[in-house]
């Protein structure tokens, strides 16, 4: 069996871009809120090229900038 026979059995309410999105933004939203890396850095760390493209993407699923996110979530657990 193939990784896309996983992926398909376990998502199949959405596509591949889509479930990498979504598993990017989940890893960056950790690291806002355990970490003091700069968006630049948590960004490049999941995978975008740039903080605007990132920043553009995570308030497009989550209605609210990453460094607002990580203001409110800075020190606490997800």
């Amino acid at each position: 069996r193939g990784l896309g026979d996983v992926y398909k059995r376990q998502h199949l309410d959405q596509s591949p871009q889509n479930y990498l999105l979504l598993l990017r933004l989940q890893k960056a939203q950790e690291l806002l809120a355990s970490s003091t890396f700069e968006i630049q850095d948590i960004s490049q760390q999941v995978g975008y090229p740039d903080a605007q493209s990132f920043s553009k993407a995570f308030r497009l699923i989550y209605q609210i900038s990453p460094s607002e996110y990580q203001k409110l979530h800075s020190g606490k657990s997800l």
